[in-house]
């Protein structure tokens, strides 16, 4: 199970370990690391 927040970093890492476990949700603290990542990347 996740912990309640994560860092950006661990986010990241938890993204990619869990892409494939479709059981169980993600933290509110994992989503928006990753949605923020995915914004800065599209802005490059």
């Amino acid at each position: 199970m996740s912990p309640e927040y994560v860092g950006f970093f661990d986010a990241i890492k938890l993204f990619f370990r869990n892409y494939t476990n479709f059981k169980g949700r993600s933290t509110r603290s994992e989503y928006w690391w990753w949605a923020l990542a995915v914004f800065i990347i599209a802005l490059c």
